[in-house]
């Protein structure tokens, strides 16, 4: 939360008393001890405990809203103090405002992947499933990015992701948001069959009659 208060505002909000009594002192909280990973910054609300700034003097506060991952923080602000004019005049109480912070801790969200399933007859080229679905909900602006794994010859597999293949991605930051997830994965499973010589849609040398009389040796689909 930033706003302004006529009084005045000074520098970083985790300074600490001078041998001069304080001009300012605030409090900084955070709107809970803790919350989820949502891809946003925690709230901060500021309270003015006291304020014997010259008249015409404006505090300024910037809560810090760049802590979005998970993590433990501080409430931490900028504070500025301005003169009647506009003109910031900060340094004029260096030393002499006070801001009492509080830690608050960003979780982790939690979700489960589920991967599909896929079932081929051997043909000689690989099978692969890039189907998954999700239990639970993304933080805003975060998406999936998965590839599933790859068999070719007959016998099963799980449907992992491939390496380097899976990850959240932040669509607003352009950057990977995956550790703040805690992921549990159930995955699904592809198989090759051995091939189906009675399966008349596989491909079967056939002799056909030409027009002509001629012999053709072509493939049956």
């Amino acid at each position: 939360m930033n706003g302004s208060v006529e009084g005045g505002e000074g520098e970083q909000g985790e300074g600490g008393e001078s041998d001069e009594d304080p001009v300012l002192k605030l409090t900084i909280m955070p709107q809970a001890e803790n919350k989820v990973y949502d891809g946003k910054p925690m709230d901060l609300h500021y309270f003015i405990n006291k304020n014997i700034l010259e008249e015409g003097e404006t505090i300024q506060v910037f809560a810090d809203d760049s802590k979005v991952n998970v993590g433990h923080y501080e409430s931490t602000a900028i504070i500025k103090i301005l003169d009647k004019n506009g003109n910031d005049i900060t340094s004029k109480y260096s030393g002499r405002i006070h801001a009492e912070i509080y830690e608050y801790e960003i979780l982790p969200r939690e979700i489960t992947i589920t991967t599909g399933s896929a079932q081929k007859a051997f043909d000689g080229e690989p099978l692969t499933c890039d189907e998954f679905s999700i239990t639970g909900n993304l933080a805003e602006n975060d998406k999936v990015v998965f590839k599933g794994s790859s068999i070719t010859n007959i016998g099963t597999c799980s449907n992992m992701p491939q390496f380097n293949e899976f990850m959240i991605w932040n669509q607003l930051t352009q950057s990977s948001s995956t550790s703040n997830y805690i992921i549990t994965w159930e995955y699904g499973t592809l198989k090759v069959t051995k091939w189906d010589t009675s399966d008349t849609k596989r491909r079967l040398w056939k002799s056909l009659k030409s027009k002509n009389g001629f012999i053709v040796l072509g493939y049956l689909f």
